[in-house]
């Protein structure tokens, strides 16, 4: 909390999210949803109109198994401000104002000023003895910042991932059609080859960050395997199509982990140890990558003379 009037509660948080995120934390029920109000509450929405004059009725559901029914009444929203009257249902008593403004700060972070304004200085006291106000805004504003952190960190890491599966698209299409199963030596793999295999650990990246280990117990036992089901593939068509479906699987997944998600320990293959999923977010790019560059290393071996764009 920081100095405010005598009927006021403010807290100032650095959200780690560029600044155009905020109206969906705002407005999207399924995001508003995992981060308003204390921590042990839960919200279900009703209704939002998310714009000045729209409304906002949603049930809070205490720790305690107690229902709190809600309405907010929307009174001014652009891209740096929002302010709102919330009321309290069925009477619709106003319960406080609320003003929200934001600014874009440095390095993808936005400064967020969250104000509660109480009618005078006692009511405020008597909101905060009872309901824990204070604390309630504290807390709410804890949670806002760990999910747009979430968000932030999923929707870079697919987005690295989209890039990178576009990328394999295009080396793919710059190998000549006669060069698609042919590999510069008996141990190295084919185009065909190299993009079922990003294809194939995709899918184990994927059941990785969802605690499950990858099976093979040795490098050695992991090859073998993974080369067995490469060699079902013998078109490249096969082959790209297992690369869309499984980068779309890995995407889909990541984007239902929830902000306690991020910090769980997951073992890495081969006995390489452990690592947090928020650290791991990042293999299926590289490793995507990796392997554009191999097939990019094939194109140079044939005398490459496309100009790449």
């Amino acid at each position: 909390m920081i100095k405010a009037a005598e009927n006021e509660l403010v807290v100032e948080r650095f959200i780690p999210c560029g600044i155009e995120l905020m109206p969906r934390l705002w407005s999207e029920p399924a995001l508003i949803s995992k981060w308003w109000g204390p921590v042990g509450f839960s919200t279900t929405t009703h209704s939002i109109d998310f714009r000045a004059g729209g409304e906002w009725r949603f049930t809070m559901h205490g720790p305690d198994g107690t229902d709190y029914e809600n309405l907010i009444r929307y009174t001014y929203i652009d891209e740096n401000r929002i302010t709102y009257d919330h009321l309290t249902p069925p009477t619709n008593e106003l319960h406080f104002r609320a003003e929200i403004s934001m600014e874009s700060v440095s390095g993808g972070v936005t400064k967020m000023t969250f104000k509660m304004i109480f009618v005078d200085a006692a009511t405020k006291k008597q909101i905060c003895d009872e309901f824990g106000a204070a604390d309630g805004l504290y807390q709410t504003t804890e949670r806002l910042v760990k999910e747009a952190e979430l968000i932030t960190l999923v929707e870079s890491a697919c987005s690295s991932l989209g890039q990178a599966v576009g990328r394999m698209h295009g080396v793919v299409s710059r190998v000549p059609a006669d060069k698609l199963d042919w590999s510069p030596s008996d141990s190295a793999r084919t185009t065909i080859h190299l993009v079922a295999h990003c294809g194939y650990s995709l899918g184990w990246i994927k059941s990785m960050l969802t605690g499950v280990p990858y099976p093979g117990a040795t490098t050695e036992i992991g090859d073998r395997e993974q080369r067995e089901f490469e060699r079902e593939f013998t078109d490249i068509e096969t082959a790209l199509a297992l690369l869309d479906e499984r980068s779309e699987e890995w995407m889909a997944y990541v984007r239902t982990l929830s902000v306690e998600d991020l910090n769980r320990i997951i073992d890495l293959p081969f006995g390489l140890g452990q690592m947090r999923v928020r650290d791991a977010f990042g293999a299926a790019a590289w490793h995507t990558n990796d392997h554009c560059a191999q097939i990019e290393y094939i194109q140079t071996i044939l005398g490459d003379r496309g100009w790449g764009f």
